[in-house]
């Protein structure tokens, strides 16, 4: 069973479940069936907010924000489901993205365009087309491998 505790009693190493969100900061888990676990790495502390980084990108919440501390065993583990897959996309060597950058998951890869069909030019709304191209979509913040490369953990959409 999992344990509930706060925000402001986590330690490093401490193993949380959390809720990952397409265009929205990831947050502490409020259903564990759809939860992923993510490792604490480190706490800010910002005044009275906490600023928990972990492995799968940071958690803005106060220090009464109420947490569900992932199971410990690997029998109670494997009832979360794993992140599915690894997607990686190629950027220029300045870090930017560029016409031939390309997305890739597994053995398909789709071109990044220049646009979305929105007409937006960000980076975020671009990669995340590229995705959808494959039929994924994003289920963690992108997060840089090296200076021509980046990746996220996605799932099917």
């Amino acid at each position: 069973m999992t344990n509930p505790t706060t925000a402001g009693a986590l330690t490093k190493g401490a193993r949380v479940l959390v809720e990952l969100h397409d265009h929205e900061p990831m947050t502490f888990a409020t259903d564990p069936t759809t939860a992923r676990v993510a490792e604490v790495h480190d706490i800010e502390k910002a005044g009275r907010r906490r600023r928990v980084l972990t492995d799968l990108g940071p958690i803005e919440a106060g220090p009464t924000a109420r947490v569900t501390l992932a199971p410990t065993t690997s029998e109670q583990a494997g009832q979360i489901p794993p992140l599915a897959t690894t997607a990686t996309a190629t950027l220029s060597p300045v870090g930017c993205l560029m016409t031939e950058s390309v997305v890739r998951v597994n053995d398909q890869e789709a071109t990044v365009p220049a646009h979305t069909q929105d007409g937006s030019a960000a980076a975020l709304p671009r990669l995340a087309q590229a995705l959808a191209e494959l039929g994924y979509v994003a289920a963690s913040a992108w997060r840089k491998l090296d200076a021509s490369r980046v990746a996220v953990e996605v799932r099917k959409q």
